[in-house]
């Protein structure tokens, strides 16, 4: 804002309000994150149960890109570790997708990222699929824990 007015002043153009111009920002960018969260509880389909035992989902999984990805039946709950050591606590979101919650602030968004478990032809849980930012991560199984 202190930019934007200094050039205003510099250029003879006609300066506006930066305290106005910057609420204006803020509250716009709060009303979009507010519409992302509506969509994203929106899509939830209440009253379902995992396919599986949430043991059934513990295990080493791959991706090119992020490489070793661990989940951990931690108690009651599933927990989430790639490889650089980044941790989320994995709550159940509808059938076999869960919501990942971030220990580390750098992946974590207005809202929650989905983490979808995928099943062979058999019925086990054989890979799972998320994205963070724009990185779309698909994840195979390489062996349970």
């Amino acid at each position: 804002m202190i930019a934007s007015r200094i050039l205003d002043v510099y250029l003879g153009a006609q300066p506006g309000d930066p305290v106005d111009d910057g609420l204006a920002d803020r509250e716009a960018a709060e009303r979009q994150v507010r519409e992302a969260r509506e969509r994203f509880e929106a899509g939830r389909i209440r009253g379902t149960r995992p396919s599986h035992r949430l043991e059934a989902y513990a295990g080493t999984y791959t991706d090119s890109l992020r490489g070793p990805m661990v989940v951990r039946r931690d108690g009651g709950r599933l927990t989430l570790q790639m490889g650089g050591g980044e941790r989320a606590e994995l709550e159940h979101w509808h059938y076999d997708t869960f919501v990942a919650r971030w220990h580390t602030p750098l992946y974590r968004s207005a809202f929650a990222t989905k983490v979808v478990f995928s099943q062979d032809a058999d019925g086990g849980v054989n890979g799972l699929a998320l994205a963070l930012g724009r990185d779309s991560i698909t994840a195979r199984r390489e062996a349970p824990l």
